[in-house]
């Protein structure tokens, strides 16, 4: 088959080529493919020198590009603070005890719980426990928990969404929060300006509990993932969900209790540099924003050990100064970050 141009010119394109420009000499030039005719810009360039790369002269930076809360606390002495499930329990004494047939105390214990139980309230309809069932079967029947365990679980989690919030303002619970009103696994990513472990002590409120972080100046950008983000009456919240094993007791759950666990595994840093990214978050996003007034505070809910008979127990809730907020973030974040 011809082309296009084989119709028009025939079989001899070279002939028929030589009589165009025969036939009309002052509209085409017979040349061929890749002669230069004097191409100045080639000739500029063959007559350079030879291209060589140039010598590096910096040196490469030791520091860290890339902050996150696992980096910044994995060099820490006696470091416990896993996102999902730990083997320990604070010690004391208490008398009040949790249900023996609780499914949070049958429930295995290890990272794949943990890992299994947060995909599960990734995917759950808050306002819909009644679907909660084929969740918690499709993430925990690979582990192996028995049928009976699952469903006892399930109604455990249903629970749960009933379970009363208290900020000190308001209660609030988690049924009442619907797909349109919350955010799950938020991630962030801010530039930072250089800090040290004393650098970040000296910002927060408490340094003598950051005494054990050992960690590489980090120089670069800020990375997390906040577990939910949820808005109720006009306020936004961070939720972390714990699934650590403090201990067989309800007590064990207490707020004094969850306070020293969240000092010793460094659970307090990771809520204000969750805050921290919250408040970017908002600022950006929210004209008239106004942290004292729209943040509402931080829930980290320990799962295992939240208890009908005792609400406060499994519950805990901050909500860090606005002036700590500030001042962190000067201390941290390159200026002009998010405001």
């Amino acid at each position: 088959m011809k082309s296009a141009l084989g119709c028009v010119l025939g079989e001899d394109y070279d002939d028929a080529c030589r009589r165009l420009v025969e036939t009309a000499p002052s509209r085409f030039e017979l040349r061929g493919l890749h002669e230069e005719r004097g191409n100045p810009v080639l000739a500029e360039v063959r007559g350079a020198a030879a291209l060589t790369a140039a010598d590096i002269v910096r040196r490469a930076s030791a520091e860290s590009m890339i902050g996150s809360f696992s980096r910044l606390v994995a060099g820490a002495e006696d470091e416990n603070a896993q996102d999902h499930d730990d083997f320990s329990v604070v010690a004391g004494t208490s008398t009040g005890s949790l249900d023996d047939e609780s499914p949070m105390s049958r429930l295995p214990r290890g990272s794949a719980t943990g890992i299994a139980l947060h995909a599960v309230l990734e995917l759950a309809d808050f306002r819909r426990p009644d679907l909660l069932g084929p969740l918690v079967r499709h993430h925990f029947g690979p582990l192996g928990v028995a049928d009976s365990l699952q469903d006892a679980l399930t109604q455990h989690l249903a629970a749960m969404m009933r379970h009363p919030l208290d900020t000190g303002r308001e209660t609030l619970r988690l049924e009442s929060i619907g797909a349109a009103d919350r955010l799950n696994e938020v991630e962030f990513f801010y530039p930072i300006t250089p800090f040290d472990a004393g650098k970040l002590a000296s910002a927060c409120e408490s340094p003598k509990s950051l005494d054990r972080l050992q960690f590489s100046p980090v120089n670069g950008y800020l990375r997390g993932f906040m577990d939910l983000v949820f808005r109720f009456e006009g306020r936004y919240y961070l939720l972390d969900w714990k699934s650590n094993w403090l201990g067989p007791r309800s007590e064990d759950y207490s707020r004094k209790r969850l306070d020293a666990v969240m000092a010793r595994s460094f659970y307090s840093l990771q809520s204000w540099l969750y805050a921290l990214a919250l408040d970017r978050y908002l600022a950006q996003r929210l004209t008239s924003y106004r942290y004292e007034r729209d943040f509402g505070g931080i829930f980290y809910l320990f799962v295992r050990g939240l208890d009908v008979n005792q609400p406060e127990n499994g519950v805990h809730f901050s909500k860090p100064p606005a002036a700590f907020i500030r001042r962190l973030a000067s201390a941290l974040l390159r200026e002009g970050t998010g405001r």
